[in-house]
């Protein structure tokens, strides 16, 4: 199942030997490689990630080897969009294998920087990071929060502390939970799908905190950072409809792009690489992660990194291919990667224009953001939304507007063309009205024609783009379709509305076979046994008279059919299908054939259907 927590670390900048993990629970928990990549990640590779006394909260993603069966990590809590696919030729096939044997986990850091008059550069330097399965960033930030300062006075003995109130804790199920820590008790919410990476990703929301009973440990010389630099949470309640890191307010994450949210929706959809420039790992990491729920109820399906130093050993991997690959999402904060790597887009996410300029909940509106280089969309743009982008709105309600805005009125009714291929239809035998033997099927899509005028009729779906003169709508929609489907995200989304589709309709024939009656299985028969006119049960004198009237053929279809239904609902184990096919059943044979018992030779074996 899923972890709680994988590890916890303690990382310092040491003037002399760099960044250094100096301490983690587990302690084998991480090889020397992945230390080194932690040490990186954890402590911002500029002076942007903040100037004088400070903490900054931001997240990254982390690489870490498989173990061994016989390891106590569990592969099955491994996401599917933990894998990178690799395909740049042979002489990158150490590379590709080394990728293929391990899997991403999600890293959330508080780093703090303070004056600190015995240390030589003058400043007290020093991260705590938690690693998780979880697609959350409440809970690990909560829990970041509380430890930092005793984590950052007492080392290795608090993270042990930590990490043994974590293996405590009961495994991370749907329900309520309070889970002590250091001290304080956390109150967290699952929603029923926990662990669900495709739709509806595992939320948590944080119901309460306790403020700690402990005395809080203090940086020696120093006052605690009265600033924290991150981006605002919003903790909407936890449903099974909540977007990728729903956390994450879009608004303050975003802000100053403006009818920029309509262009990057696209480059979303298609799985076009982006490459998010931003001034700190906060505002970086925040960024990828608004726009890791923009295109819901889409998956992101890619390679997505909030955060991403020039000393990570995926660093080659993402930005040595010429072009680089689909679905590449990844923040970073050096200038050298933007101006030297070979991405076609960059989000770059400005400084304040204006600190004079504040909104009513006390963030500046006027951000110099921009996407590089600009692009146009012929989607429609919404009034109210850029409104609320502007910052006019309380936070809460702006980000949660915004999100569904995209969920419902561009991404929901964009895949709104494809229902026709995703809806039940039954195989067509006009000359009967049971639905035995008649499954329900799906209309076949052929990609390299959609959609067609049909599909585009579907309601809303025209209406997303702008009008233009004669066919210029349609031809801007089929060309966006076109990109959809020859992206990453497109096949991973079909395959799985496909099989929801057919489990549908096998659902649907069941209930079909369920809900039909006696009464309805007497009309059959008298449909199917034109030469015998009657209210229930057909009465004949003898066998031979039946066979005589030529609609023997169509009877005993129905007895098959059902009798085949039957052995399905028997391999199936569907105890409740198989006892009401068995009354049906003795019904058909009574009435088709009274002189001979149900179970006789007369009733016929299992026909092979042609669809």
């Amino acid at each position: 199942g899923v972890a709680w927590v994988r590890a916890l670390a303690l990382v310092r900048f040491d003037l002399d030997k760099g960044q250094t993990v100096e301490a983690l629970e587990p302690r084998e928990a991480l090889s020397d490689a992945e230390r080194d990549a932690l040490s990186y990640l954890s402590l911002p590779d500029s002076s942007a990630g903040g100037a004088g006394e400070e903490d900054a909260l931001y997240s990254f993603q982390l690489r870490l080897t498989r173990r061994r069966p016989t390891d106590d990590s569990d592969p099955s809590s491994e996401s599917a969009l933990d894998s990178v696919a690799l395909e740049e030729g042979d002489q990158e096939a150490d590379t590709e294998r080394n990728a293929q044997d391990s899997f991403l986990v999600m890293g959330h850091t508080l780093f703090r920087q303070a004056p600190d008059h015995s240390s030589p550069r003058g400043f007290f330097q020093k991260a705590v990071v938690i690693l998780t399965d979880l697609n959350c960033i409440s809970l690990p930030r909560a829990m970041l929060r509380l430890l930092a300062s005793p984590a950052f006075r007492g080392g290795s003995e608090v993270l042990r502390w930590a990490m043994d109130d974590i293996l405590r804790w009961p495994k991370p199920e749907h329900g309520t939970w309070d889970l002590p820590f250091v001290g304080s008790m956390l109150t967290v919410s699952l929603p029923e799908n926990f662990g669900n990476n495709f739709a509806a990703p595992a939320c948590i929301a944080i119901e309460s905190s306790v403020a700690p009973s402990l005395s809080v440990f203090s940086i020696p010389g120093s006052r605690e950072p009265r600033m924290v630099r991150e981006w605002p949470l919003v903790l909407p309640n936890a449903g099974p409809e909540a977007s990728l890191f729903h956390e994450i307010d879009i608004c303050s994450a975003l802000r100053g792009l403006g009818k920029e949210f309509w262009p990057i929706w696209e480059l979303l959809i298609c799985g076009s690489p982006i490459l998010v420039v931003g001034r700190t790992p906060a505002q970086c990491s925040a960024a990828v992660l608004a726009l890791l729920g923009l295109t819901h109820p889409l998956p992101f399906v890619g390679d997505y990194r909030p955060y991403l130093s020039m000393q990570d050993p995926d660093y080659e991997l993402i930005f040595r291919s010429d072009p680089p690959r689909q679905g590449s999402l990844v923040g970073v904060t050096n200038s050298f990667i933007a101006m030297n790597c070979k991405w076609p887009v960059q989000l770059h996410l400005g400084r304040q224009k204006s600190e004079s300029s504040q909104s009513s909940h006390g963030m500046s509106s006027s951000f110099g953001a921009e996407l590089r280089p600009s692009r146009h969309s012929q989607l429609r743009k919404s009034k109210r939304v850029l409104k609320l982008v502007d910052g006019n709105v309380a936070l809460c309600g702006a980000s949660t507007a915004i999100r569904a805005y995209f969920a419902e009125s561009v991404t929901g009714v964009f895949l709104r063309a494809f229902s026709r291929y995703l809806s039940p239809v039954r195989v067509s035998r006009d000359y009967f009205s049971d639905p035995f033997g008649r499954p329900y099927q799906l209309i076949d899509l052929s990609p390299e024609s959609f959609p067609l005028d049909s599909d585009l009729a579907m309601p809303g779906v025209l209406s997303l783009f702008k009008k233009s003169v004669g066919t210029q709508r349609r031809t801007h929609a089929r060309d966006l379709y076109q990109r959809f489907i020859r992206g990453p995200t497109f096949e991973v989304w079909w395959d799985n509305a496909v099989s929801c589709a057919r489990l549908a309709c096998l659902e649907r024939h069941r209930t079909d076979m369920i809900n039909f009656t006696i009464s309805n299985l007497h009309a059959a028969i008298i449909k199917s046994s034109p030469e015998f006119p009657g209210e229930s049960c057909v009465s004949v004198d003898s066998p031979d008279e039946v066979e005589s009237s030529g609609s023997v053929t169509l009877e005993n279809d129905l007895i098959m059919r059902i009798q085949y239904e039957l052995e399905q609902a028997q391999i199936e184990n569907d105890v409740p299908l198989m006892e009401h096919l068995e009354v049906l059943l003795r019904e058909a044979a009574s009435c088709l054939s009274p002189s001979r018992p149900y179970g006789g030779e007369a009733i016929p074996g299992t026909p092979e259907f042609r669809s």
